[in-house]
């Protein structure tokens, strides 16, 4: 199945039916990865996401926490998941190859012990945690160590992504960009180390 579909059966946003377009990106650029080790930042929890859904094309959907953690799941049938959220709302808890924590991705302290216990290195990073310029930037600082060789890290919803693309320079990003004019929330940064 690919990413679009699992997308839209488990109600994440990344695709158009729910608020962005992100999900064609990540189908084209995971297509040939083989992830054992996925981490996700910025759960999601009911309150917060049934917004899109009711705004979107198949309004009767009820979301339910965790949803981009479930397509992860079973896009890579092999992978165990880790989201991380700061509020406590987003928890997912009894799903298999599943693992929640509630963390600061921002805090260096909080990510550099939660990494130390979880010793993983990861190949594919997903930031759709806080949207602000610096939180963007401390949490690609704080969590791009972890990644694999050849791994791919993307930050969803760039409102400013020349600031964050500049802050991170040195590991060369590439901008997705479907806004009109500047206007929207439809940009995707994508690094591979």
């Amino acid at each position: 199945m690919k990413i679009k579909e699992l997308c839209v059966k488990y109600g994440s946003n990344k695709t158009k039916e729910y608020q962005q377009s992100f999900a064609p990106i990540y189908d084209f650029l995971c297509s040939k990865l083989s992830a054992e080790n996925v981490l996700e930042v910025g759960v999601g929890y009911t309150k917060m996401m049934q917004k899109y859904i009711t705004e979107s094309t198949i309004p009767t959907f009820k979301y339910k926490a965790g949803a981009s953690l479930k397509v992860w799941r079973d896009y890579f049938p092999n992978a165990q998941v880790y989201g991380l959220d700061i509020d406590e709302r987003a928890r997912v808890e009894n799903e298999e190859r599943i693992h929640f924590y509630l963390i600061d991705s921002t805090n260096k302290e909080q990510i550099t012990e939660l990494m130390n216990k979880i010793d993983k290195q990861f190949d594919l990073i997903v930031d759709d945690g806080d949207h602000s310029k610096r939180g963007q930037i401390a949490t690609a600082l704080n969590l791009l160590p972890y990644m694999k060789k050849g791994g791919m890290y993307f930050i969803e919803d760039t409102k400013h992504a020349p600031q964050v693309m500049e802050a991170l320079k040195d590991y060369k990003p590439f901008l997705f960009d479907w806004t009109v004019n500047g206007e929207g929330n439809d940009r995707l940064i994508f690094i591979q180390l």
